[in-house]
């Protein structure tokens, strides 16, 4: 498994979806790695990285409407 941060832990769900878990400042940087994924990830957790992604999202959207 790739190194992303030093407290990571990786799982499977029931369905065989990989589950990273990791405890970091939701700062810029990070959610920009998170948003740079795309829809190759779901963020399930915390609900504020969720709110913040969200929001970015339909800010984005916006742009092309």
């Amino acid at each position: 498994n790739r190194s992303f941060h030093q407290t990571q832990k990786f799982s499977k769900d029931a369905n065989g979806n990989l589950l990273i878990e990791m405890r970091v400042p939701l700062v810029d940087d990070f959610i920009s790695w998170i948003m740079s994924w795309g829809e190759a990830i779901t963020v399930v957790k915390p609900k504020e990285l969720i709110k913040i992604l969200n929001l970015n999202l339909h800010n984005t959207l916006k742009n092309y409407e």
